[in-house]
Parts: structure tokens; C-alpha cells; sequence
């Protein structure tokens, strides 16, 4: 219960810091850096995204064979 309470509570913070912030950064810099920033930050959640798929993928293949041979026995 106090999990899930303090999980909506960081969401609720981080969302409001990202907004506090994202004026901030426009106000300071403009919306050309927003822009160039929001493009950087989605690059590199999309190359994340793709080395977490093939880490689960080596796990898999590393640990199959591992498996395999204690259902064996």
C-alpha cells in the first residue's frame, strides 16, 4: 500500500518538476533547444528501449542452456 502511494506521489513530483523545468528552459534558452533536447532524449529512450530487448534476449540464450540442464538431471 505505502508502495503505491509513494509511486503515484514520485509521478505527481516528477511531473510537475518537468514542467516547472521545461519553462524554465524555454524561457532561458528558447524552444530551439527544447527542441534539440526533446529529440536527444528520445533518441536515447529509444536506443535503451532496443539494448533492453537484446539483453533479454542474451539472458535468454546465456541461461537456456543452464536450464536445460538441471531439468535433466
Amino acid at each position: 500500500m505505502y508502495t503505491a502511494i509513494s509511486a503515484i506521489g514520485l509521478t505527481v513530483t516528477q511531473g510537475l518538476f518537468g514542467l516547472i523545468v521545461l519553462k524554465l528552459v524555454i524561457s532561458r534558452y528558447g524552444s530551439g533547444f527544447n527542441g534539440l533536447n526533446s529529440a536527444a532524449t528520445q533518441l536515447v529512450s529509444m536506443l535503451l528501449f532496443v539494448e533492453g530487448g537484446f539483453t533479454l534476449v542474451a539472458n535468454v540464450a546465456l541461461f537456456k542452456s543452464l536450464v536445460l540442464r538441471k531439468l535433466t538431471y
